[in-house]
């Protein structure tokens, strides 16, 4: 459970562990194939692996940020999304909205957006999917926002959640 900084418990050392749990299950979560494939990882394919990679990167993202009300720049943030979009570069065509809009919400350059919305519009092409429509206004709100906020870092679920909740029907990643 995510805890606000008000949350009496936001600073206990049981809150702690269960952020370290939870970031190690989402860590040691170990690939297995579809149905109807072998579950061995070296009988998985590349791409198959890549997406649970995506996956897990965006989980530790989003847990790192909401978890700890963390919405300034961060090394290690930097080097998993740098290690997402080699993933995303790898793997050509991927349409899952959840790690596009996670990543995409780290983008805080010009350049950085424009190569989120590359893989947006690629997955776009190879996918019937409405829900990647959506992502790419969402990811305009959220850096227009970011923009705006030229002197501090603005809190990152309340953005999440002022935009989101702006739509009156709810993107199905979210």
């Amino acid at each position: 459970m995510i805890r606000k900084p008000t949350d009496s418990l936001y600073h206990s050392d049981e809150y702690e562990n269960s952020l370290r749990c939870l970031e190690n299950k989402i860590t040691s979560v170990v690939p297995l194939g579809p149905k109807g494939t072998p579950d061995t990882t070296s009988d998985l394919s590349t791409a198959w692996v890549a997406t649970m990679d995506l996956l897990k990167l965006a989980a530790l993202i989003y847990l790192k940020r909401a978890s700890r009300n963390f919405s300034g720049t961060s090394p290690q943030i930097d080097a998993m999304v740098e290690k997402a979009h080699v993933l995303l570069d790898d793997l050509g065509t991927f349409n899952l909205a959840f790690p596009l809009l996670i990543i995409g919400c780290e983008a805080r350059t010009d350049e950085q957006r424009i190569r989120i919305l590359k893989h947006i519009e690629r997955a776009m092409r190879t996918s019937t999917l409405r829900s990647l429509h959506g992502l790419h206004n969402i990811l305009q709100q959220i850096w227009v926002q970011d923009d705006l906020a030229v002197d501090y870092e603005l809190d990152y679920l309340k953005k999440l959640d002022a935009i989101i909740s702006s739509y009156q029907i709810m993107p199905n990643y979210v």
